[in-house]
């Protein structure tokens, strides 16, 4: 699944290693980093990263991508969560 993040200077990334410690998260492809700036694409550029999970069932996953979007934060310059995803569960 697909994480966006809204046009921005990332100025810091929070939860990761949490994110990456959940079960039912198979791995995070990240694509941007602290110092990267995002345009208004519009396009995969806005695309923080992928996010795959793994679950024994339709619920166990849905709930693990709504624990990532709880956890997961990428600060602009003004202190403010930047992500968003187009899917929602």
């Amino acid at each position: 699944m697909p994480i966006q993040i809204h046009p921005c200077t990332i100025c810091e990334i929070r939860g990761m290693d949490e994110v990456m410690a959940m079960d039912g998260v198979y791995r995070f492809v990240q694509s941007h980093s602290v110092g990267n700036t995002i345009p208004n694409s519009g396009t995969t550029l806005q695309v923080f990263g992928y996010l795959h999970v793994i679950g024994r069932d339709k619920a166990a996953m849905e709930q693990t991508m709504r624990d990532v979007k709880k956890t997961m934060q990428v600060l602009d310059e003004n202190g403010n969560n930047q992500l968003f995803t187009i899917w929602e569960i």
